[in-house]
């Protein structure tokens, strides 16, 4: 797998569209692997919270990008960087704990309409993420859970186009591994739903000493 960083500057036109619009940030990003809207590839990525003038973006990929087919003029990127690409193949182990974030979002189904609605209890989202958990091998050992606002993105269905508001949680800690080929499997494929919106990427590392 490849992880890319990328800076966007916010005061750039476009990159502050995107940002606001996950699905054309996602139609943007899979120009550097060649991808079209029929052949759309596995692509996660994660709009950093933090800083007002710029945007950290990491995006993970099973394919290499190559950043330089995207059509942008050079105020896109902040300070006029160029994205960083780094090949990730993490290993794990039982036992091993790392630390977390992932942007999630999470849902349960009504049972009298049986549509899917966003879940703000606190106690429901510690046990939304906790079946997740144990579905890809891991256990949260600490955690910290902060509700955004609703992520609104416009959503191509066939020839048409709609808005979609999308529940956001940021969930991030510790976690300890218990099934190292589920956790790379979480790893790989995402959590959750989502996926090309900018929701399911679990991302980990060491935890300090």
């Amino acid at each position: 797998m490849f992880i890319s960083r990328i800076d966007l500057d916010k005061r750039n036109k476009r990159a502050l569209s995107e940002i606001n619009s996950p699905y054309e940030m996602h139609r943007t990003f899979s120009k550097a692997y060649n991808y079209t809207d029929n052949i759309p590839g596995r692509i996660l990525f994660r709009v950093e919270p933090g800083d007002t003038r710029k945007a950290t973006v990491l995006v993970q990929s099973i394919d290499k990008p190559d950043w330089q087919l995207l059509s942008v003029d050079e105020s896109y990127y902040f300070n006029n960087s160029s994205p960083i690409i780094k090949e990730y193949n993490p290993l794990f182990h039982a036992g091993q704990r790392l630390i977390f974030r992932l942007r999630a979002n999470p849902t349960k189904r009504e049972s009298a309409s049986r549509k899917r609605k966003g879940i703000n209890d606190e106690v429901q989202l510690i046990q939304w993420l906790e079946r997740k958990a144990e579905g890809a091998g891991f256990e949260i050992v600490t955690l910290e859970i902060r509700k955004e606002k609703l992520a609104s993105s416009k959503i191509k269905d066939g020839a048409l186009q709609h808005k979609a508001h999308l529940h956001s949680v940021l969930f991030q800690g510790e976690l300890k591994v218990n099934n190292p080929i589920l956790i790379a499997d979480a790893i790989s494929n995402g959590i959750g739903s989502g996926k090309g919106l900018g929701f399911g990427l679990l991302s980990v590392a060491a935890v300090a000493e």
